[in-house]
């Protein structure tokens, strides 16, 4: 609907836009999906968050027309336009779920691609592991030249752990911190299952 020239920008995640100030709490890099409720009660409320700096953050805006909205105001086309944040129409058939999945898969994918392995950087001769080590090898790598920081898998099933390098393992002795506090610490803790 607006903002064309703002398609390429990236988009990282989903947030959800039913309250005037929802700006406020997005991170950057996020389509921001609404009914347009919020924009059918309080139409000022997309100037402000453009006037505050936020809108410009996101990736762009998707609103489902048709049920709080029939049209949307020119002014807010044209704001979408000055700033280059895209402003896409969504269909009122298609469901919520089914957008935010094909959205989440595309961005998955694509942070998949990302990391795509080149074994001419690797640290450690891979000959010795199995191939699933390699792979989970080969990924927290990949990991680690992405974050800029080691990282750290531990396999419950196998109690086994995995390192991106010896990196991980230098700074956690820093801290004072052996290898199994990080899945049996010894100070209080919660445990959640994803």
């Amino acid at each position: 609907m607006a903002g064309a020239k703002g398609l390429h920008r990236e988009i990282q995640g989903i947030t959800v836009m039913e309250a005037p100030n929802a700006f406020h709490w997005t991170k950057g890099k996020e389509l921001v999906l609404s009914s347009g409720y919020v924009i059918a009660k309080e139409p000022d409320c997309i100037e402000k968050a453009f006037r505050e700096g936020s809108v410009q953050k996101s990736a762009g805006m998707m609103i489902k027309r048709e049920r709080y909205l029939e049209k949307i105001p020119e002014e807010i086309l044209e704001l979408f336009d000055q700033y280059e944040v895209p402003l896409i129409s969504m269909p009122f058939s298609a469901p919520w779920m089914e957008v935010m999945s094909q959205i989440n898969t595309a961005v998955l994918n694509r942070t998949i691609r990302r990391l795509r392995i080149n074994t001419s950087h690797m640290t450690f001769q891979m000959s010795n592991f199995s191939y699933k080590e390699q792979k989970i090898k080969r990924i927290l790598q990949a990991m680690e030249a992405e974050m800029v920081f080691p990282a750290f898998l531990y396999d419950f099933v196998e109690e086994e752990a995995y390192y991106s390098s010896m990196n991980f393992q230098k700074i956690a002795k820093g801290f004072g911190l052996e290898t199994e506090d990080f899945w049996e610490p010894s100070m209080p803790y919660t445990r959640h299952i994803l």
